[in-house]
Protein backbone atom coordinates (compact mmCIF):
# COMPACT_ATOMS: atom_id res chain seq x y z
CA UNK A 1 0.00 0.00 0.00
CA UNK A 2 1.24 3.85 -1.10
CA UNK A 3 0.21 6.65 0.80
CA UNK A 4 0.92 9.88 -1.15
CA UNK A 5 1.62 12.98 0.76
CA UNK A 6 1.75 15.74 -1.26
CA UNK A 7 3.24 19.37 -0.35
CA UNK A 8 4.82 22.17 -2.19
CA UNK A 9 8.70 22.34 -1.34
CA UNK A 10 10.85 25.72 -2.55
CA UNK A 11 13.98 23.87 -4.35
CA UNK A 12 14.20 20.38 -3.31
CA UNK A 13 13.84 17.75 -0.66
CA UNK A 14 15.63 16.26 1.97
CA UNK A 15 20.48 12.09 5.15
CA UNK A 16 24.62 11.14 11.38
CA UNK A 17 26.17 11.96 10.16
CA UNK A 18 23.75 10.59 8.00
CA UNK A 19 24.73 10.87 4.26
CA UNK A 20 23.92 10.49 0.71
CA UNK A 21 25.95 11.47 -1.97
CA UNK A 22 25.49 11.51 -5.88
CA UNK A 23 26.80 14.60 -6.79
CA UNK A 24 28.37 14.74 -10.11
CA UNK A 25 30.15 17.72 -12.01
CA UNK A 26 27.53 19.82 -12.81
CA UNK A 27 26.52 23.96 -12.12
CA UNK A 28 23.64 25.72 -11.68
CA UNK A 29 20.92 23.45 -11.82
CA UNK A 30 17.13 24.09 -10.78
CA UNK A 31 15.87 20.97 -8.55
CA UNK A 32 12.27 20.04 -7.84
CA UNK A 33 11.25 17.37 -5.64
CA UNK A 34 7.96 15.16 -6.45
CA UNK A 35 5.38 14.57 -3.64
CA UNK A 36 6.52 12.53 -0.84
CA UNK A 37 5.26 9.12 -1.31
CA UNK A 38 5.08 6.45 1.39
CA UNK A 39 6.08 3.05 0.53
CA UNK A 40 6.41 -0.51 2.13
CA UNK A 41 7.31 -0.40 6.17
CA UNK A 42 10.81 -1.03 7.13
CA UNK A 43 10.36 -5.02 8.17
CA UNK A 44 12.65 -4.90 11.17
CA UNK A 45 11.44 -3.65 14.35
CA UNK A 46 11.17 0.05 14.53
CA UNK A 47 14.48 1.71 15.90
CA UNK A 48 16.41 5.08 15.80
CA UNK A 49 19.89 5.70 14.07
CA UNK A 50 20.16 2.77 12.41
CA UNK A 51 22.32 3.45 8.97
CA UNK A 52 22.00 3.18 5.08
CA UNK A 53 23.58 2.90 2.17
CA UNK A 54 23.12 1.63 -1.79
CA UNK A 55 24.41 -0.59 -4.23
CA UNK A 56 23.64 -1.60 -7.27
CA UNK A 57 20.15 0.32 -7.40
CA UNK A 58 19.08 -1.24 -4.26
CA UNK A 59 18.74 0.11 -0.37
CA UNK A 60 20.06 -1.42 2.63
CA UNK A 61 19.06 -0.20 6.07
CA UNK A 62 20.61 -2.14 9.47
CA UNK A 63 22.07 -1.60 13.05
CA UNK A 64 20.31 0.98 15.32
CA UNK A 65 18.34 1.05 18.62
CA UNK A 66 14.95 -0.22 20.51
CA UNK A 67 15.43 -1.66 23.65
CA UNK A 68 18.74 -2.99 22.92
CA UNK A 69 21.21 -2.80 19.95
CA UNK A 70 20.55 -4.41 17.07
CA UNK A 71 22.56 -6.30 13.89
CA UNK A 72 20.37 -7.09 11.49
CA UNK A 73 20.08 -5.88 8.02
CA UNK A 74 17.95 -5.61 5.24
CA UNK A 75 17.51 -4.80 1.08
CA UNK A 76 14.66 -3.04 -0.51
CA UNK A 77 14.00 -3.52 -3.78
CA UNK A 78 12.49 -0.76 -5.67
CA UNK A 79 11.25 -2.44 -8.46
CA UNK A 80 8.70 -4.57 -6.31
CA UNK A 81 8.62 -2.37 -3.54
CA UNK A 82 9.62 -5.05 -0.57
CA UNK A 83 12.23 -5.92 1.57
CA UNK A 84 14.26 -9.07 2.05
CA UNK A 85 16.45 -9.46 5.01
CA UNK A 86 20.30 -10.18 4.01
CA UNK A 87 22.83 -11.51 6.96
CA UNK A 88 23.82 -9.98 10.21
CA UNK A 89 26.37 -7.71 10.40
CA UNK A 90 29.37 -9.18 12.47
CA UNK A 91 30.15 -9.25 15.43
CA UNK A 92 27.78 -7.57 18.09
CA UNK A 93 24.58 -5.43 18.16
CA UNK A 94 25.48 -1.60 17.43
CA UNK A 95 23.96 1.72 17.14
CA UNK A 96 25.27 5.03 15.91
CA UNK A 97 27.04 3.26 12.71
CA UNK A 98 28.45 5.64 9.82
CA UNK A 99 28.80 4.26 6.50
CA UNK A 100 30.16 5.00 3.15
CA UNK A 101 30.11 3.51 -0.38
CA UNK A 102 32.80 2.82 -2.57
CA UNK A 103 32.09 1.08 -6.21
CA UNK A 104 29.08 -0.40 -5.16
CA UNK A 105 30.24 -1.85 -2.10
CA UNK A 106 29.03 -0.62 1.34
CA UNK A 107 30.78 -0.04 3.99
CA UNK A 108 29.59 0.46 7.80
CA UNK A 109 32.04 1.96 10.59
CA UNK A 110 31.79 2.32 14.29
CA UNK A 111 29.27 2.15 16.70
CA UNK A 112 28.14 1.79 20.28
CA UNK A 113 28.66 -1.67 21.39
CA UNK A 114 27.61 -1.45 25.27
CA UNK A 115 27.77 0.53 28.06
CA UNK A 116 30.36 2.74 27.38
CA UNK A 117 31.78 0.60 24.90
CA UNK A 118 32.59 1.41 21.37
CA UNK A 119 34.44 -0.05 18.34
CA UNK A 120 36.73 0.85 15.44
CA UNK A 121 35.33 -1.82 13.43
CA UNK A 122 34.75 -1.66 9.76
CA UNK A 123 32.94 -4.12 7.80
CA UNK A 124 32.20 -4.05 3.76
CA UNK A 125 28.92 -5.87 2.23
CA UNK A 126 29.11 -7.78 -0.90
CA UNK A 127 25.66 -8.12 -2.42
CA UNK A 128 25.81 -10.76 -4.70
CA UNK A 129 27.73 -13.41 -2.12
CA UNK A 130 25.75 -11.60 0.79
CA UNK A 131 28.77 -11.49 3.08
CA UNK A 132 30.01 -8.71 5.28
CA UNK A 133 33.85 -8.81 5.84
CA UNK A 134 36.15 -7.33 8.56
CA UNK A 135 38.46 -5.02 7.09
CA UNK A 136 41.30 -3.21 8.77
CA UNK A 137 39.96 -0.99 11.95
CA UNK A 138 40.64 2.61 12.27
CA UNK A 139 44.09 2.45 14.03
CA UNK A 140 42.50 4.84 16.82
CA UNK A 141 40.19 5.54 18.98
CA UNK A 142 37.17 3.75 19.61
CA UNK A 143 34.35 5.76 18.30
CA UNK A 144 30.80 6.44 17.19
CA UNK A 145 28.77 8.93 15.48
CA UNK A 146 31.30 10.01 12.55
CA UNK A 147 30.83 12.00 9.88
CA UNK A 148 31.61 10.52 6.80
CA UNK A 149 31.96 10.24 3.00
CA UNK A 150 33.67 8.76 0.02
CA UNK A 151 35.92 10.78 -2.35
CA UNK A 152 38.31 9.84 -5.18
CA UNK A 153 37.23 5.67 -4.47
CA UNK A 154 38.67 6.36 -1.16
CA UNK A 155 36.15 6.58 2.20
CA UNK A 156 36.63 9.13 4.98
CA UNK A 157 35.95 8.69 8.69
CA UNK A 158 35.90 11.95 10.51
CA UNK A 159 35.41 12.89 13.96
CA UNK A 160 33.13 11.02 16.18
CA UNK A 161 33.19 10.73 19.85
CA UNK A 162 33.53 8.32 22.89
CA UNK A 163 33.81 9.94 25.96
CA UNK A 164 35.24 12.76 24.53
CA UNK A 165 35.02 14.30 20.46
CA UNK A 166 37.54 13.74 18.17
CA UNK A 167 38.91 15.90 15.21
CA UNK A 168 40.92 13.35 12.98
CA UNK A 169 40.58 12.67 9.83
CA UNK A 170 41.17 9.21 8.05
CA UNK A 171 41.19 8.11 4.78
CA UNK A 172 40.41 4.38 4.14
CA UNK A 173 42.09 2.59 0.60
CA UNK A 174 39.70 -0.40 0.09
CA UNK A 175 42.60 -1.27 -2.69
CA UNK A 176 44.87 -1.74 -0.02
CA UNK A 177 42.51 -1.86 2.85
CA UNK A 178 44.58 0.56 4.93
CA UNK A 179 44.10 3.83 6.66
CA UNK A 180 46.14 6.82 6.02
CA UNK A 181 45.55 9.75 8.60
CA UNK A 182 45.04 13.36 7.12
CA UNK A 183 45.39 16.66 8.99
CA UNK A 184 42.94 17.52 11.90
CA UNK A 185 40.03 19.22 11.56
CA UNK A 186 41.24 22.82 11.63
CA UNK A 187 38.07 23.73 13.72
CA UNK A 188 36.29 22.26 17.30
CA UNK A 189 36.06 18.40 17.58
CA UNK A 190 32.51 17.35 17.14
CA UNK A 191 30.40 14.35 16.35
CA UNK A 192 26.70 13.78 14.89
CA UNK A 193 27.72 16.91 12.31
CA UNK A 194 25.87 16.72 8.70
CA UNK A 195 27.85 15.82 5.74
CA UNK A 196 27.76 15.25 2.25
CA UNK A 197 29.77 16.05 -1.56
CA UNK A 198 29.49 18.23 -4.21
CA UNK A 199 31.73 18.12 -7.26
CA UNK A 200 35.24 16.15 -5.62
CA UNK A 201 34.92 18.31 -2.25
CA UNK A 202 33.63 17.19 0.98
CA UNK A 203 31.68 19.36 3.44
CA UNK A 204 30.85 19.15 6.63
CA UNK A 205 28.54 21.29 9.41
CA UNK A 206 27.08 22.04 12.45
CA UNK A 207 27.35 19.06 15.00
CA UNK A 208 27.40 18.95 18.59
CA UNK A 209 30.80 18.06 21.19
CA UNK A 210 30.67 15.89 23.76
CA UNK A 211 30.15 18.56 26.40
CA UNK A 212 26.94 19.33 24.81
CA UNK A 213 28.56 22.52 22.79
CA UNK A 214 27.27 23.05 19.44
CA UNK A 215 28.02 24.66 16.26
CA UNK A 216 26.50 26.33 13.25
CA UNK A 217 29.76 26.63 10.94
CA UNK A 218 30.31 24.81 8.16
CA UNK A 219 33.35 23.76 6.21
CA UNK A 220 35.07 22.45 2.64
CA UNK A 221 37.70 19.52 2.38
CA UNK A 222 39.84 19.91 -0.62
CA UNK A 223 41.24 16.00 -0.24
CA UNK A 224 44.01 16.57 -3.02
CA UNK A 225 45.55 19.72 -0.59
CA UNK A 226 44.35 18.11 2.42
CA UNK A 227 42.81 21.27 3.42
CA UNK A 228 39.52 22.92 5.30
CA UNK A 229 37.69 26.33 4.35
CA UNK A 230 35.37 28.08 5.95
CA UNK A 231 32.39 28.43 3.92
CA UNK A 232 29.02 30.10 4.99
CA UNK A 233 27.70 29.65 7.96
CA UNK A 234 24.37 27.33 8.47
CA UNK A 235 22.02 29.60 9.42
CA UNK A 236 19.37 26.72 10.55
CA UNK A 237 18.94 25.41 14.22
CA UNK A 238 19.68 22.03 13.22
CA UNK A 239 22.65 21.06 15.46
CA UNK A 240 22.77 17.18 15.20
CA UNK A 241 21.07 13.96 14.38
CA UNK A 242 20.13 15.53 10.73
CA UNK A 243 20.28 13.58 7.71
CA UNK A 244 22.08 15.33 4.63
CA UNK A 245 22.93 14.46 0.72
CA UNK A 246 23.62 15.81 -2.33
CA UNK A 247 22.21 15.71 -5.69
CA UNK A 248 23.55 17.25 -8.88
CA UNK A 249 25.24 20.45 -7.49
CA UNK A 250 23.21 21.18 -4.30
CA UNK A 251 23.61 20.07 -0.86
CA UNK A 252 20.29 18.90 1.60
CA UNK A 253 20.08 19.71 4.94
CA UNK A 254 17.19 18.16 7.02
CA UNK A 255 15.25 17.03 10.64
CA UNK A 256 17.32 16.83 13.54
CA UNK A 257 18.02 17.91 16.96
CA UNK A 258 18.57 21.65 18.02
CA UNK A 259 20.78 22.74 20.48
CA UNK A 260 18.51 22.63 23.49
CA UNK A 261 17.42 18.94 22.01
CA UNK A 262 14.14 19.82 20.74
CA UNK A 263 13.44 17.64 17.20
CA UNK A 264 12.81 20.01 14.27
CA UNK A 265 12.25 19.28 10.97
CA UNK A 266 13.89 22.11 9.35
CA UNK A 267 15.09 21.78 5.30
CA UNK A 268 18.11 23.65 4.33
CA UNK A 269 19.66 23.58 0.08
CA UNK A 270 23.16 24.60 -0.04
CA UNK A 271 24.17 26.10 -3.28
CA UNK A 272 28.18 25.84 -3.79
CA UNK A 273 28.64 28.05 -6.50
CA UNK A 274 27.09 31.03 -4.33
CA UNK A 275 27.69 29.73 -1.10
CA UNK A 276 24.55 30.86 -0.17
CA UNK A 277 21.97 28.63 1.89
CA UNK A 278 18.25 28.73 1.34
CA UNK A 279 15.68 27.48 4.07
CA UNK A 280 13.10 25.09 1.98
CA UNK A 281 9.10 24.15 3.28
CA UNK A 282 9.24 21.57 5.67
CA UNK A 283 8.78 18.40 4.73
CA UNK A 284 5.12 17.30 6.16
CA UNK A 285 6.13 13.70 7.55
CA UNK A 286 6.64 15.47 11.07
CA UNK A 287 9.28 16.21 13.07
CA UNK A 288 12.12 13.22 13.51
CA UNK A 289 15.76 12.68 13.95
CA UNK A 290 17.89 9.90 13.84
CA UNK A 291 16.88 8.30 10.74
CA UNK A 292 18.82 6.07 7.71
CA UNK A 293 19.10 7.37 4.43
CA UNK A 294 19.75 5.75 1.30
CA UNK A 295 20.08 6.92 -2.11
CA UNK A 296 19.06 5.10 -5.96
CA UNK A 297 19.59 7.28 -8.80
CA UNK A 298 16.96 10.39 -8.60
CA UNK A 299 15.42 8.80 -5.28
CA UNK A 300 15.91 9.86 -1.82
CA UNK A 301 14.57 7.09 0.58
CA UNK A 302 14.75 8.05 4.58
CA UNK A 303 13.59 5.37 7.00
CA UNK A 304 13.04 4.95 10.68
CA UNK A 305 14.09 7.17 13.55
CA UNK A 306 12.38 9.13 16.55
CA UNK A 307 9.95 11.48 16.23
CA UNK A 308 9.18 14.57 18.90
CA UNK A 309 7.51 12.45 21.05
CA UNK A 310 10.22 9.91 21.30
CA UNK A 311 7.91 7.05 19.33
CA UNK A 312 10.18 4.89 17.33
CA UNK A 313 9.23 4.68 13.64
CA UNK A 314 9.36 1.87 10.29
CA UNK A 315 8.36 3.97 7.77
CA UNK A 316 9.78 4.55 4.58
CA UNK A 317 9.21 8.09 2.69
CA UNK A 318 10.58 8.60 -1.19
CA UNK A 319 10.95 12.04 -2.81
CA UNK A 320 12.05 11.66 -7.04
CA UNK A 321 14.23 14.47 -7.85
CA UNK A 322 14.16 16.44 -11.44
CA UNK A 323 16.52 18.55 -12.28
CA UNK A 324 15.93 21.42 -15.31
Amino acid sequence: MKKVLFFALLAILLVSCKSSDDAGDIIGTTITPSAWTQFEDFPGIERDDSVGFSINGQGYVGTGKTGGFHKDFFKYNPETDSWSQISDINGVPRQYCSSFKINNVGYIFGGIIGSNTYTTELQSYDSPSNIWTNKTPLPSHTRYSSMSFSLDNKGYIIGGRSDVSYKDVWAYDPIADSWTQKSDLPFSARHEAFSFTINGFGYIGSGINANGDSYTDFWKFNADLDSWEEMAEFPGNIRAYAVSFSHLDKGYVCTGRDANSVTINEFWEYDHVQNTWTQLTEPAFGKIRGTAIFKIGDDIYICNGLDENVNRSKKLWKSTMTSN
